[in-house]
């Protein structure tokens, strides 16, 4: 909110494949911290009051991630497995304008 802190992604290339890094800078301190991300990597990073959150994506799961502020590293919220995912039912959602 006050645009000290700014999150994103970082592309990285082989293999014909994209990779997702996650880069949170510091605009007060000017410094940069790289979170390199295991599997597809991260999704687009939110940050919520100093806080960044961002989904990494593996080949059988997807994590549900923080880094707090002053942390030099993520921490799991959550841990979605694709077997949970597959015997979840379809729910319809109907959006009124």
């Amino acid at each position: 909110m006050d645009g000290l802190l700014v999150a994103f992604l970082r592309t990285r290339t082989s293999s014909n494949h994209y990779h997702y890094d996650l880069v949170i800078a510091d605009t007060n301190s000017k410094s940069e911290q790289l979170i390199e991300t295991p599997g597809l990597g991260a999704s687009r990073p939110v940050i919520i009051d100093h806080d960044v959150y961002a989904s990494i994506i593996l080949k059988d799961r997807t994590l549900i991630q923080v880094c707090r502020q002053g942390e030099r590293s993520m921490k799991t919220l959550a841990d979605i497995g694709d077997a949970s995912i597959a015997t979840t039912e379809a729910v319809e959602v109907d959006i009124d304008p």
